[in-house]
């Protein structure tokens, strides 16, 4: 997923380090749990990424490419004036973190869950037509953003608390996608299950995920490789126990040592 975004943005191979770092930064950030001094390393590389991009920005308007930084830099609606680069910069942030650390995470939730499934897993080495199923039941239990800021427009009620208007909320997808009223049995891996699509992982309305098709694609890629290739998926033995750093917006190991075992040739 990094390298796939780094290319539609026109960042060089040789910048995919850096182009990591930033990615930390912001998730860093985002995050809100950090201690003062991992806010401070936060915020340096957060820095790095508007001089870095203004300056890919200026270069696209000069010699355009076929990326997105040159479709922002050049992007035009009826009666509206073109995006400023503030306005540009904020959209290429979004798609940097959007556009690899959900997708990595939900890719890495996905294995975990296959290994603590082994009848999950049976099912779908059986039958590769399967993936996309997996696709969204692992964003279903793996929610990879597992909430979003937003602000109510007027006075409401929910569950019997009164929101007042102007209030900010964190409406919680991960919760919703765990509504046993929707889905039964919600803490079961079921990749047969007949509402798979029912999820909001993506979001919703005019708030739904501008990279979902690509997300998809990356996941059922993934998984089809890996699946197609071994058969044999199990946490590795003298590895610490994944876990999930804190983090207020996003939810994803901090690694994953498994280890493989070729498909019988």
């Amino acid at each position: 997923p990094l390298t796939v975004i780094a290319d539609q943005l026109g960042v060089p191979r040789e910048e995919l380090p850096t182009f990591r770092r930033w990615t930390e930064g912001f998730v860093a950030q985002l995050g809100g749990m950090d201690d003062l001094q991992r806010q401070v390393e936060a915020a340096q590389m957060i820095v790095e990424f508007p001089h870095n991009f203004a300056a890919k920005l200026e270069e696209r308007r000069k010699d355009p490419q076929d990326d997105i930084n040159t479709d922002n830099d050049h992007a035009t609606v009826e009666d509206e004036k073109p995006l400023v680069v503030p306005e540009c910069l904020s959209i290429l942030q979004q798609l940097l973190v959007a556009g690899n650390e959900t997708t990595e995470s939900a890719i890495a939730e996905g294995m975990a869950l296959l290994i603590r499934n082994p009848d999950q897993l049976a099912l779908v080495l059986g039958d590769l037509s399967l993936v996309p199923n997996l696709v969204e039941e692992v964003l279903r239990l793996a929610t990879p953003t597992a909430n979003m800021w937003r602000v109510t427009t007027k006075d409401a009620e929910l569950g019997g608390v009164k929101i007042a208007a102007g209030s900010m909320c964190l409406l919680r997808y991960a919760g919703a996608n765990r509504d046993p009223k929707v889905f039964p049995d919600p803490d079961r891996m079921d990749i047969q299950r007949e509402n798979l699509g029912d999820h909001i992982a993506f979001g919703a309305g005019i708030h739904f995920c501008v990279g979902a098709a690509l997300a998809r694609k990356e996941m059922q890629t993934a998984f089809h490789s890996l699946l197609s290739r071994f058969e044999g998926f199990r946490f590795q033995a003298d590895a610490p126990a994944p876990v999930h750093p804190p983090n207020i917006l996003l939810w994803g190991f901090d690694s994953l040592p498994i280890e493989l075992t070729p498909r019988a040739s």
